[in-house]
């Protein structure tokens, strides 16, 4: 689900409580700030570290939306 981070404060409603989410932003500066709000707000998250450009360098898949 992609939440810009300027909405995310009010739609933080619209996230799944019963499982783990991910955050991930471009280049892992803005990330870090949703997953603190979502964990103040008691969800279970997890920031990616260095977002899709270090996802990317990894060699790991990424899928562009059509």
């Amino acid at each position: 689900m992609l939440i810009p981070l300027t909405e995310f404060g009010r739609r933080l409603g619209e996230l799944p409580r019963d499982r783990p989410i991910l955050t991930i932003c471009r280049s892992g500066h803005r990330s870090p700030l949703a997953a603190r709000q979502l964990r103040q707000a008691g969800y279970d998250v997890t920031d990616v570290d260095g977002g899709t450009m270090a996802w990317e360098r990894a060699g790991l898949p990424l899928v562009t939306p059509s």
